[in-house]
């Protein structure tokens, strides 16, 4: 998992570089149009740069040009008919767009698209193995209620499925006057979210530990933070007892 989430952030990080390599070389661009019409570079390019090349792209190309700009339909590149201004934007008769330019925006448009592409993926094995996690700890589903301090405190056990259990006390089994040689099992169950049917398994041991039966109970229509009473057994032949699954079968 920790694995993908890296991936992710490493693929994140080219992404972003490839961006700023295109980004940088459209401000450059911009600022080179700009340039070809006489204008500043270095003012269009920290224009395009926090105004954004896009915006001030659609500026420079409303910008009139040069007069003798051999771009502009008005040029006046007649030597013979028109007299030549002294001074002349050579600037004007380079590409926009050269090698170097060409160059830039390959580069970062493919590391763009590598990135994108391997960080989707990256994204979307962490989510899966997340999913993984998820169903083999048996979280299906986000409960209602979280469990309290004071269940905690009482000794209920969280069993997944939004369900969670304790033992009757030995108090609780006194006070009651239910099950007075001791030997009855009873559980409370806790639902932290509704339930319309919920079983519970519960492996009885003798002495030695050996399991000697396993025994079910269900609970139909247990509502959010109700607690049932269950009694699981009421025999003697147990010494001790495991609560091996406690589950919501609605699905």
């Amino acid at each position: 998992m920790e694995n993908y989430v890296t991936q992710a952030g490493f693929w994140f990080f080219a992404l972003l570089v490839g961006l700023l390599a295109v980004y940088f070389t459209l401000t450059h661009l911009v600022a080179k149009a700009a340039r070809m019409k006489n204008r500043s570079y270095l003012s269009f390019w920290w224009l395009s740069l926090f105004l954004g090349p896009w915006l001030m792209a659609l500026i420079v190309a409303v910008l009139p040009f040069n007069e003798y700009d051999p771009r502009s339909p008005l040029s006046l590149i007649d030597s013979e008919n028109e007299p030549q201004r002294a001074y002349r934007n050579n600037y004007s008769m380079h590409k926009l767009i050269g090698s170097f330019e060409k160059g830039w925006l390959l580069i970062g448009s493919v590391i763009s698209i590598i990135a994108l592409v391997a960080g989707s993926m990256s994204i979307a094995q962490a989510s899966r193995t997340l999913d993984q996690i998820d169903e083999e700890l048996g979280v299906t589903s986000i409960c209602e209620q979280a469990p309290s301090e004071d269940d905690i405190a009482a000794g209920f056990t969280d069993m997944g499925d939004c369900l969670s259990y304790r033992y009757w006390s030995e108090a609780e089994r006194e006070s009651s006057g239910y099950c007075p040689d001791g030997y009855c099992l009873d559980i409370y169950v806790k639902a932290l979210s509704f339930c319309s049917f919920a079983e519970i398994y519960v492996d009885l041991k003798d002495e030695s530990g050996n399991v000697i039966d396993t025994v079910f109970y269900t609970i139909s229509d247990i509502s959010t933070g109700e607690i049932r009473s269950v009694t699981i057994s009421n025999f003697e032949n147990w010494s001790d007892t495991t609560v091996s699954s406690l589950s919501c079968l609605d699905s």
